[in-house]
């Protein structure tokens, strides 16, 4: 195990490295996000917690609960809950997803915020339980059943955050329609300027009119330079 500084604040996250530790998408999701102070906050496939973090650090939400399948992940986020002395409005759960349609969660929620696996179900190796595939690719859920979930546990007009990579903006955009869950935002994001983009930001607003903000193009890189 290792603690890892995050650079928001003082925030720090107990990550196991043998296992998927936070990467840029993560960060740049947290980041998109832009939300109101005092919302109620559902991390779906939140692994060790990285963006619920994020999201209560720059946020300042009222609530936050994270939610992965991952048991190891959810102990390693309830470790950084303790780190952080966040414990009170903050939950981690270890269960599928889709599990909390069985919850009390109808519409409670004013934002939803999912870092999901990128492969497409049925495309990975089969009988692989590592946290590594489960972060990658999609097993129990589907993309589909996560808008599912989104599109259930949000308020009216609640919005949801996802990352994702470009090659599956059309699934992305098909069915988050069928769910009544409009794009409003979308960013790509490419490591260089001139380099293909390879992860997009989207925000879609449960019952929002069709009207979508496409944003100027965004690179990992050279913002990282801006920094040094």
């Amino acid at each position: 195990m290792r603690i890892d500084e995050t650079g928001i604040g003082t925030l720090k996250l107990v990550q196991d490295p043998d296992e998927f530790c936070y990467g840029t998408d993560a960060v740049l999701l947290a980041r998109f996000a832009d939300l109101e102070k005092g919302l109620r906050i559902a991390d779906l496939c939140t692994g060790n917690g990285a963006v619920a973090f994020m999201a209560d650090a720059l946020y300042c939400p009222s609530f936050v609960l994270g939610v992965d399948i991952n048991a190891h992940e959810i102990e390693l986020a309830k470790e950084s809950l303790k780190l952080n002395g966040l414990e009170g409005y903050m939950e981690f759960m270890e269960t599928d997803a889709l599990e909390l349609k069985k919850q009390p969660y109808f519409e409670s929620f004013d934002a939803v915020l999912i870092n999901p696996p990128y492969q497409e179900k049925g495309r990975g190796v089969s009988g692989i339980n590592d946290a590594k595939h489960l972060a990658r690719f999609e097993s129990s859920a589907s993309l589909s059943d996560f808008f599912d979930v989104a599109a259930y546990i949000l308020k009216p007009r609640g919005s949801l955050y996802m990352v994702h990579r470009p090659s599956r903006l059309v699934d992305l955009l098909s069915l988050s329609r069928e769910r009544k869950l409009e794009a409003k935002r979308m960013r790509m994001v490419a490591g260089y300027p001139g380099g293909a983009a390879n992860i997009v930001l989207l925000q879609f607003v449960k019952g929002g009119g069709h009207e979508l903000l496409i944003e100027p193009e965004y690179y990992v890189h050279e913002a990282a330079e801006k920094t040094e």
